[in-house]
């Protein structure tokens, strides 16, 4: 859709087109069939990381079924977590995408993938279920400011157009506009810190590569000879370097 056809006043503004953008975006519209909810996604590329990630597999969740064990993975948020891993963790997930009529499979590492093997499948039960419940999704549309009104509700500022929106989500992961835009609405923002992220390796050979997975590699690194650093795991080539 192009920016001529965006909506003037709308119930709920998901910014952010990935996993978490259109997931909320879903759960919202389950709830709430009569409301008006559009998607907004700065890219054209809705729910490109979803499927690059696991190898173009797409790894769904992991087989950490308690949540008192799964917030350990989450050095600075278990307490934070616990009540909505609780409430909706893997256990849930895999149950909600059955419903979707996706099956979800663990490998011998605990982590768990589209039966079929394919993060396509993840991504046309998304698009699928947008499409059942009037969802609009909008591409190539970058907010640059959100705005308390004096009534209830928002103003989402584009670079051309306005909407009136009764709720925001941002689901914009680590996008720096996000939180400040927060913060500007009197929000507490955490300093924030790298978790998940890439090595950028310029080297061509390894460019070539992109796409490939490969199981059980270990890798270390001179920065942390003190600590003697090793993981082992799955490793991916990219197009800028190497992933996991």
């Amino acid at each position: 859709m192009n920016q001529e056809t965006l909506p003037i006043e709308v119930d709920i503004t998901v910014i952010g087109g990935g996993a978490a953008g259109f997931f909320s975006a879903i759960q919202a519209g389950l709830a709430n069939p009569n409301l008006k909810i559009i998607i907004l996604e700065a890219s054209r590329k809705p729910l490109y990381k979803v499927k690059i990630s696991g190898g173009g597999r797409c790894n769904v969740t992991h087989n950490c079924f308690v949540p008192k064990e799964l917030v350990t993975n989450y050095p600075r948020g278990s307490k934070e977590l616990l009540g909505n891993f609780t409430r909706f963790g893997p256990v849930q997930l895999i149950e909600w995408f059955k419903a979707q009529g996706i099956e979800i499979v663990a490998e011998d590492d605990g982590r768990m993938f589209p039966k079929a093997n394919t993060s396509q499948a993840i991504i046309d039960c998304f698009h699928r279920l947008i499409q059942r419940q009037n969802i609009d999704l909008f591409k190539g549309c970058k907010v640059n400011k959100v705005t308390p009104t004096e009534q209830e509700g928002f103003e989402v500022e584009l670079t051309d157009h306005i909407i009136k929106s009764r709720s925001v989500i941002m689901a914009t992961g680590g996008s720096p506009m996000a939180y400040q835009c927060l913060e500007k609405i009197k929000h507490k923002v955490v300093p924030l810190i790298p978790s998940i992220f890439t090595f950028q390796i310029k080297d061509e050979e390894l460019h070539q590569l992109s796409g490939v997975s490969v199981q059980g590699v270990e890798v270390s690194s001179p920065a942390f000879k003190k600590s003697k650093f090793r993981v082992r795991g799955p490793v991916l080539a990219t197009h800028w370097g190497l992933s996991g």
